[in-house]
């Protein structure tokens, strides 16, 4: 009941809040990490399987119907937001295509620009996580990988339209559009093999030799192929959602759980086996998806339409509409994509409950990340305190925030304790993840003999010993001026 509720003070913390219109990609990018306004669905999710411990049937109900209407608020909210970026995209298509945040500079921002090479005890990784959302990543991915690899760097990109994988993925490789691959003679070509050879600067001959790329890298398959040999560049592919994601029918939570099983049981073992001490890894996603409701369908008429192809759920292939954007890289074919959460429908067509291809923040934020192989884990705690004296006003209420941040490399628990030295005292026992900040707020009214906040710290450090810290805060209270006061030490 605890989690319901806090996943339930989380979603209205957000939709409470109006969306306000950005004026710019990056700013939205921005916005959508620091609020985690991606995990809306995943906590709603998470609340209708909390309702399982409730008995009381009446009380289920109630709370069931409620959670359906919540539903409704979350994707009003996101559609906002979605609606947003389409509107900055559509006032400026090449701003866009040239965007920094654009997924094609992935690989160019993390390896080319810091110029990382392949040497003689290491090797380049590059992991593509077909079809994961930043939800995915940060609530399931990145606590798993956290255990045995340190996170170095992440950024958030948006990935190019139509945002499936025939454009998406081959994009990220080529480090440009569709109208920018071009193979070795200049002809235009959708190899990736070839693509990415370019993009890491390998002439042809190099390319085919150090330079390997293996789909369905989660399958038995996939692993056997690489034990053959390990070249100095692998891109290794993995299917995490993208081929079944279409059929699914269950919530995005137990989507996740699906993912999460597949991540333990296969590929961190492959991974950790593979991957040196000395090597360079980089992770990222081609594209996302989205839930999709039946209200939002946008039926196309497509009795005269031959190949039905042509009309996938969140765009449309060589056929014009105006619910949606038109996309277009090459003078041969142009995409219409669906905007917000409208997608369309085939007049004899089955629904979908998740889909990709339209303009959405679900389908379209891809993280870019750096790590290495953890060597040597550590757990350690910091508090993060305000640098100068705390002013406030006597009787008047205030709020402090003590900052705690994991800065080791393993998930360790901390247990912090906040006394007033007037009176008043609260204490934080929470988890954090690796790299991961928190805050503590201390709420509290001071009177003229407050002079002091007391922080105490304690947690485990990776040999299980206690670890304890004590702080100090100072702080100033000016005094009342209506406020008669008497003083009776004196009398003692």
């Amino acid at each position: 009941m605890l989690s319901f509720l806090k996943e339930i003070a989380f979603i209205q913390e957000i939709v409470g809040t109006s969306f306000e219109s950005k004026t710019e990609i990056a700013s939205l990018l921005d916005w959508y990490e620091k609020t985690q306004a991606y995990r809306l669905e995943l906590a709603l999710a998470k609340s209708n399987r909390h309702l399982r411990i409730v008995s009381d049937q009446n009380l289920k109900n109630s709370l069931a119907e409620w959670l359906e209407t919540l539903k409704g608020e979350i994707f009003r909210f996101l559609e906002k937001a979605d609606l947003n970026l389409a509107d900055l995209i559509a006032k400026d298509m090449k701003g866009y295509f040239s965007h920094p945040r654009l997924s094609i500079n992935v690989l160019r921002d993390f390896i080319l620009k810091k110029g990382i090479r392949p040497l003689d005890k290491s090797r380049i990784w590059i992991l593509i996580f077909d079809g994961m959302r930043l939800d995915t990543w940060n609530e399931v991915i990145k606590p798993i990988l956290s255990s045995k690899f340190e996170i170095s760097e992440e950024k958030l990109y948006l990935c190019p339209l139509p945002s499936y994988t025939d454009v998406a993925r081959i994009s990220l490789l080529a480090g440009n559009l569709p109208s920018g691959w071009k193979n070795y003679q200049g002809d235009w070509t959708s190899d990736h093999n070839i693509l990415a050879s370019k993009l890491l600067g390998l002439p042809r001959q190099e390319g085919k030799r150090d330079l390997r790329i293996i789909t369905a890298s989660e399958t038995d398959y996939g692993q056997r192929e690489l034990d053959f040999e390990v070249r100095p560049y692998n891109v290794l592919i993995y299917n995490l959602s993208d081929d079944w994601i279409h059929d699914y029918r269950d919530d995005v939570w137990e989507l996740n759980q699906e993912i999460k099983g597949k991540l333990e049981r296969n590929i961190l073992f492959d991974l950790e086996g593979r991957i040196g001490e000395n090597d360079y890894i980089f992770i990222t996603s081609d594209h996302g998806f989205i839930e999709l409701d039946r209200k939002n369908e946008i039926k196309i008429k497509s009795e005269a339409i031959e190949d039905q192809r042509l009309i996938a759920y969140r765009y449309l292939k060589d056929l014009a509409h105006p619910a949606g954007l038109k996309i277009q890289y090459t003078k041969r074919a142009f995409f219409t994509v669906a905007c917000g959460r409208k997608w369309f429908g085939r007049v004899r067509g089955r629904f979908s409950r998740y889909s990709h291809g339209g303009i959405s923040l679900d389908e379209m934020v891809v993280p870019g990340i750096a790590l290495r192989k953890l060597t040597q884990p550590f757990i350690k705690i910091e508090m993060k305190l305000p640098t100068e004296i705390i002013g406030v006003l006597e009787d008047e209420p205030n709020k402090i925030n003590i900052g705690i941040e994991n800065v080791g490399n393993l998930e360790s628990e901390f247990n912090l304790i906040m006394q007033l030295d007037s009176g008043g005292e609260k204490s934080f026992r929470q988890k954090l993840k690796a790299k991961q900040k928190t805050v503590c707020p201390f709420d509290f009214i001071p009177c003229d003999s407050t002079k002091n906040l007391y922080l105490h710290l304690n947690y485990k450090n990776i040999e299980g010993k206690e670890i304890k810290e004590s702080k100090r805060l100072s702080i100033e209270v000016k005094p009342r001026e209506d406020k008669v006061k008497i003083d009776t030490s004196a009398l003692d």
